[in-house]
């Protein structure tokens, strides 16, 4: 019962219009396919056409007879008949049959929840890792950089940006695993039952919480053991608003990443070759105007750049480093990277995560083509 059910499985997906290539012994598979293509010894081929012309074709009662003719027929046997059928395709389908695409997204998430859940290395890794992260970030960071006497540029202008890299690299790290552990099956589902879009943006739907979660609870942290700048209520929140808009860049380059190599071991070298970019050209190591040209114009692409200008606004920044004459020196040198507004640099924050997420729909679309 089971294999007759395959069968008619089979028959669905073909109606659909999947092309369904499959090779039996079995005679009553035959009973839902539209083709048969019968090779003799040797790998000649003897037959294509309906079943159902099969047995008149080679002159016999039914397919029983035809499997004898075709196991007795010598390899340099030339099976010839005056009237051999042609096939004929049946004809495709105006439209699959799907489910809409907000029943994808909605089955897809849920689907991606409980593989989350039932994962529990996964799950403890990421669970683990932005504790770890924020743990060495408190320990690192000494108490009171960015308010009064003990104001210290140097260390303020560092942490502010290595927040702006930890949104990132939450986001990064993520992404970075969530297609190519699964290519092989989002293929065959694509055949048949979904589509890009809804499967990118249940992966979205599931990990944007996640990261919702581990921001706000690395905000908490450092501002309850005194790593940040007084700020208000409001400031918190617009810092909240622009560490998520940084996260979702970097899982954004994590899909990419992960659509475009064809494994797990493939993932974890493009790790670091994805982080150095975000270090070197975010113009917090090296100030942007002691960069080149080309450095300037590769850091323009980099979205932890914006972020990390983007945080500086949000934590007043600017403020901290009119305290003192080195601040201001330190001011300077970064150049443009405290001016403009967050609003500016969020829109743009949105712009490379909207057109990184874009190509990843680009590349997976292509590696899923039938």
């Amino acid at each position: 019962m089971a294999a007759a059910d395959l069968m008619d499985v089979l028959r669905e997906l073909a109606t659909q219009g999947t092309t369904i290539v499959m090779t039996t012994h079995h005679l009553e598979d035959l009973r839902v396919a539209d083709r048969l293509v019968a090779v003799v010894s040797g790998g000649r081929l003897a037959f294509d056409g309906p079943p159902a012309l099969a047995p008149e074709y080679f002159e016999v009662d039914d397919m029983v007879a035809v499997y004898r003719v075709l196991a007795a027929t010598a390899p340099d046997t030339v099976i010839e008949h005056e009237d051999a059928p042609t096939f004929t395709a049946p004809a495709k389908p105006t439209a699959r049959r799907v489910n809409s695409s907000v029943t994808q997204w909605r089955i897809l998430a849920r689907r991606d929840v409980d593989v989350l859940l039932r994962n529990r290395m996964s799950l403890a890794i990421m669970a683990g890792s932005p504790v770890l992260v924020v743990s060495m970030f408190a320990i690192l960071f000494r108490s009171g950089a960015f308010d009064g006497a003990t104001v210290d540029p140097t260390a303020s202008v560092s942490i502010t940006y290595w927040i702006a890299f930890a949104g990132f690299f939450f986001g990064l790290t993520f992404g970075l695993l969530q297609i190519c552990t699964e290519l092989a099956i989002v293929r065959r589902e694509v055949l048949a039952t979904i589509d890009v879009g809804p499967y990118l943006l249940a992966k979205a739907a599931v990990l944007v919480p996640v990261l919702g979660a581990v921001n706000l609870v690395m905000i908490a942290t450092l501002a309850g053991l005194d790593r940040l700048p007084s700020l208000s209520a409001s400031s918190l929140v617009t810092l909240f608003g622009v560490l998520m808009l940084d996260s979702l860049a970097g899982l954004a380059l994590g899909l990419l990443a992960s659509a475009a190599v064809s494994s797990p071991a493939q993932a974890a070298l493009a790790l670091p070759m994805l982080c150095f970019p975000a270090v070197l050209f975010s113009g917090a190591v090296l100030p942007r105007p002691a960069m080149t040209a080309v450095g300037r114009a590769m850091g323009i692409g980099v979205s932890d750049r914006w972020g990390f200008e983007a945080v500086a606004r949000a934590i007043h920044l600017d403020r901290t480093l009119a305290a003192g004459d080195t601040g201001r020196r330190i001011a300077v040198e970064h150049g443009g990277a405290l001016s403009g507004s967050v609003v500016s640099h969020s829109c743009v924050l949105v712009a490379l995560t909207l057109g990184l997420l874009l190509a990843t729909h680009v590349v997976l679309a292509r590696r899923t083509e039938a």
